[in-house]
């Protein structure tokens, strides 16, 4: 005789697969009313506006000899080895990379009706660059990658992950909460990022002051979840790649900055926490060596760039300890649209397409109807060179000396 299966058995069944317990629970979709606040609030977190310093480069190599000092400073960060003109040719490169994948990747033109207001016409669009996002990161990508440039920045030692499997744990304020889900792209590598900052500044964050001034809980819009309260980075033991450096992040345009940027300092904690936790770093401890972490969001328009550095494991609510830091960069629009209407706009591609059939053949009476070559000029407008230039940054940053 078969049993029913009860609520009781589902219990029991859920008992014996682990300790399920009742935590605040951060999951991909997730839009709290002030994410970035608390998501820098519940991880302990110190924010600073802007990149960090070590994203103070020298752009132009003629210029070595009389910025000693910062090359110095920046010593391993690769930033510095790439000449100025060569920089302009990788930010074509990503131009023409964005064009063609929105002229030639799309299902079909996008026609507008003409009753529809402007604001309904650019609500269309961006939902329409959102669909293109993941198309047009990944070529992006693809342009880094295929750089001469790559192998000295140490890219050929990193390997990129889709969506993989993520439970973050701890407690904070007497509650416990969890970040969990599998979420973007994850570029790994065997070696961590430089650190974003130094250990003199990570101890001057003792006098650095951590407070909640919201009249809101830190707690709003987030919901307690009975789950497994157990660390799970999503990879095995002994994997080639093991140390995580930046997560890829694909979200709609209807998202506020806030919510983007809150998503990116979650998510990069909760990856460097899970990292920390596997190489045997002990809850409510700080760090003897810091984690470094990365998070690009990118919502078909804009990008959102995050950098994060754990230091600390220790969530109590003292403001006299080690915190975390992170700097934050929201809102770097990259471009409007592309096109092949009529336009002033100086940034364009003329393709041209012959019909070989008809220029082998002598076929005249089709030679009279089709013509034998045809060109088109597509226009991408409002590209913001200094976005695309600050992408290549991002992702040339993390040579270290493992990697020279």
């Amino acid at each position: 005789m078969i049993k029913s299966f009860t609520l009781c058995h589902f219990k029991k069944l859920l008992q014996s697969r682990g300790t399920h317990q009742t935590a605040y629970v951060i999951n991909p979709y997730l839009r709290a009313q002030e994410q970035e606040k608390q998501a820098c609030y519940l991880t302990k977190t110190i924010k600073f506006d802007g990149l960090p310093p070590c994203y103070q480069k020298v752009t132009d190599l003629e210029t070595d000899d009389r910025n000693t000092d910062l090359n110095t400073h920046h010593k391993g960060t690769n930033l510095d080895t790439i000449p100025k003109n060569e920089k302009e040719l990788l930010v074509d490169s990503i131009k023409n990379s964005i064009l063609n994948t929105n002229y030639f990747h799309r299902d079909g033109e996008m026609k507008l009706p003409k009753r529809w207001r402007d604001e309904r016409k650019q609500r269309k669009m961006d939902e329409m660059k959102y669909e293109m996002s993941l198309k047009v990161l990944l070529n992006m990508l693809r342009v880094v990658w295929t750089s001469k440039y790559a192998k000295t920045a140490g890219l050929l030692d990193r390997n990129i992950s889709f969506r993989p499997d993520l439970q973050a744990p701890w407690e904070r304020l007497d509650k416990k909460i969890q970040i969990s889900g599998k979420h973007g792209h994850l570029v790994c590598g065997k070696t961590l990022l430089p650190l974003f900052s130094t250990s003199d500044e990570v101890e001057k964050s003792c006098d650095m002051n951590l407070q909640w001034d919201d009249i809101i809980s830190p707690f709003f819009d987030l919901h307690e979840i009975t789950s497994r309260f157990e660390s799970e980075r999503g990879f095995y033991d002994g994997s080639p790649f093991p140390c995580p450096q930046t997560l890829l992040v694909m979200n709609d345009p209807y998202w506020f900055t806030r919510m983007n940027t809150g998503q990116g300092v979650f998510y990069s904690f909760a990856h460097a926490m899970t990292y920390a936790l596997s190489k045997g770093a002990k809850m409510g401890e700080d760090l003897e060596q810091p984690i470094p972490m990365q998070c690009l969001v990118f919502n078909g328009t804009s990008f959102y760039f995050v950098c994060y550095q754990l230091n600390t494991l220790n969530f109590d609510d003292n403001n006299n300890n080690i915190k975390n830091f992170t700097w934050i960069l929201p809102d770097q629009y990259l471009y409007e649209k592309v096109h092949d209407k009529l336009s002033e706009c100086s940034d364009f591609t003329d393709f041209t397409s012959k019909r070989v059939s008809l220029m082998d053949y002598d076929r005249t009476k089709l030679t009279e109807t089709f013509e034998n070559v045809q060109s088109r000029r597509v226009y991408i407008e409002k590209f913001h060179r200094d976005t695309a230039d600050l992408f290549l940054d991002f992702m040339f940053y993390g040579k270290s000396e493992e990697n020279c």
